[in-house]
């Protein structure tokens, strides 16, 4: 399993990243203007393989694993022009994109927006991706148009009408401001789209770092806001990291006081399985 996080500059997208994989990247109040990316692999928790694992004591015990890509920040007017290719293609390449939401106030640390606005940066980022997958839809409605403009066998015309169709499809709601997870498309519509790296088709797990004001708060602050394959969580991003980044004794006995219940990794894997619908399945002997 492969995800982007993604938001805006100063986002808290690096403290989100070092909370769910045991990183500790430095994290900046400024954003460099410069397209980079940020990888770290984890295991994904599994109380499952540990039992197996007592039960048929393997030689070797391999857990799943999901790789997690801190892009960098996607700021009002990115996707002018269409995204540079280093940024289209880490988000392309994802399964999912995980959408880090600043939710609290920080004078130590300038919104680029001005101030914090939960709703208002959510649909600056869906505004970026939608524009994205605009401009590729329309690229592609251009080449469909001057490949039926020449001759062809009878079924790479059909081959081509079918295209036209689907995209026009594709183009009419993305214009009316919608991602295409919403649209319903057939397998073999998928399958079409497989390799045109769309963004708004992908699953979306927006993640509210709350810093430390109640979470029920801002949950409220999107209301309202429903999509397919769409999850919000609220999470205490610096709590999370630092929990992350002690010893597996000391964080257990940290969480009850501050009312977790179970670390931030398992949560966002369990709704990224879910969004994706993805189950696992063991090998043992």
């Amino acid at each position: 399993m492969h995800i982007a996080i993604i938001g805006l500059p100063n986002s808290t997208k690096t403290t989100i990243f070092n909370a769910l994989t045991l990183a500790d990247r430095e994290t900046t109040a400024y954003s460099s203007g410069v397209v980079e990316t940020h990888i770290a692999t984890v295991d994904v928790p599994d109380e499952r393989v540990d039992r197996l694992t007592e039960m048929f004591n393997p030689r070797k015990r391999t857990y799943a694993q999901v790789t997690y890509v801190d892009v960098t920040g996607l700021g009002s007017g990115v996707s002018e022009g269409g995204l540079s290719g280093p940024l289209l293609n880490a988000l392309a390449q994802s399964d999912e994109l995980l959408h880090v939401v600043r939710a609290f106030e920080d004078p130590n640390v300038a919104h680029v927006e001005g101030g914090v606005d939960p709703r208002r940066d959510v649909d600056i980022v869906d505004g970026e991706l939608l524009l994205s997958d605009m401009i590729i839809t329309e690229r592609r409605l251009e080449r469909i148009q001057s490949q039926l403009g020449r001759s062809g066998t009878k079924q790479e015309r059909a081959g081509n009408e079918a295209e036209l169709t689907l995209f026009r499809r594709l183009h009419e709601h993305l214009d009316g401001g919608a991602p295409l997870r919403d649209l319903d498309l057939t397998p073999d519509e998928l399958k079409m789209l497989r390799n045109y790296g769309f963004l708004t088709l992908k699953p979306m797990l927006i993640v509210l770092n709350v810093g430390d004001e109640p979470a029920e708060d801002a949950v409220a602050r999107l209301a309202g806001y429903q999509h397919q394959m769409t999850s919000i969580v609220p999470l205490q991003g610096r709590l999370e990291m630092e929990l992350a980044q002690m010893s597996p004794g000391d964080a257990a006995e940290f969480m009850p006081e501050y009312g977790i219940n179970e670390p931030g990794l398992q949560r966002m894997i369990r709704l990224s399985y879910s969004l994706l619908g993805l189950q696992s399945f063991f090998t043992v002997g």
